[in-house]
């Protein structure tokens, strides 16, 4: 378990790596560098299904468990303890949860789990970790429809090719500068940019620069009290929910049934989508 709180869950681990926050990813190159170091990794499935363990290797050597515990503050001992444990526990799984997504480094952490997940062999397994293949729904997105080059976002291909969607960062440049195309209105459904985006004061810049800003949320946030509409939107007990559990390992599709009615001016997520489409003569 590796969590900064000792929390109910954290106490019944076998280990407990109790991390200071935000150094993650130095943590997990320190399990790759005992990994790698004691050859305990899964080397079929390296020299199989992997490109660039070489350099892998190379870079990791500069994270051994003394200057990670420098780094993190967990002691070497416990990270040698920690990647033994891991590695010859075979299958085995990680699971992280968003807290890792919250700091400047959320990216290169997700990747150097799931570096750890695919040269132990963890990966696609029973009792490792498994990732199913997308439930087959209704696609409503653009990729395709225009060219990569005329796209916001163009610049990161890794995204785009990884989520089959172009990332919504360059979003506050195109408001700014016009380019590839202006943006003059901006809905925004159930995010907060104003205050979740990096540089929050260009961020605000551009959204007071728009024609229209519409908001639709459960709350008055930075970004609602920008807006020049905002939607009150129903809450989740308020709505008939129809989700799949794809990420969470499971294809299955559930259904959450509304508990109370919404007050009259809220309305669900797609009932705002299907009126503006109406009114647009859809």
């Amino acid at each position: 378990m590796v969590d900064p709180r000792a929390t109910p869950l954290a106490k019944r681990a076998d280990i407990h790596i109790q991390i200071r926050p935000g150094t993650d990813c130095a943590l997990a190159l320190g399990l790759l560098n005992v990994i790698i170091a004691e050859e305990l990794y899964d080397a079929d499935f390296v020299n199989n299904w992997t490109f660039g363990f070489d350099e892998l290797k190379e870079q990791v050597r500069k994270y051994s468990p003394e200057v990670v515990e420098r780094i993190a503050w967990v002691p070497a001992k416990a990270i040698r303890q920690f990647a033994r444990m891991y590695a010859t526990n075979k299958p085995a799984a990680i699971t992280q949860g968003v807290s890792l997504d919250h700091c400047i480094n959320g990216v290169q952490n997700s990747r150097a789990i799931s570096i750890l997940i695919a040269i132990t062999g963890n990966l696609d397994i029973l009792g490792g970790n498994i990732y199913n293949s997308p439930l087959r729904q209704a696609s409503l997105r653009v990729k395709g429809r225009v060219s990569v080059d005329e796209a916001i976002g163009a610049r990161y291909p890794i995204f785009s090719k990884f989520t089959g969607e172009t990332t919504s960062m360059p979003v506050t440049d195109a408001i700014i500068s016009g380019k590839p195309y202006p943006v003059k209105a901006l809905i925004v459904q159930g995010c907060n940019p104003a205050l979740t985006w990096p540089d929050s004061h260009k961020v605000r810049e551009a959204l007071e620069r728009l024609d229209l800003l519409v908001v639709s949320d459960l709350f008055m946030t930075e970004t609602a009290k920008l807006a020049d509409i905002f939607l009150p939107a129903a809450a989740f007990p308020e709505r008939k929910i129809i989700r799949d559990y794809v990420f969470e390992g499971l294809p299955l599709i559930t259904v959450s049934n509304k508990v109370i009615e919404p007050p009259a001016d809220c309305l669900e997520d797609w009932q705002i989508w299907s009126e503006l489409g109406r009114k647009m003569g859809y």
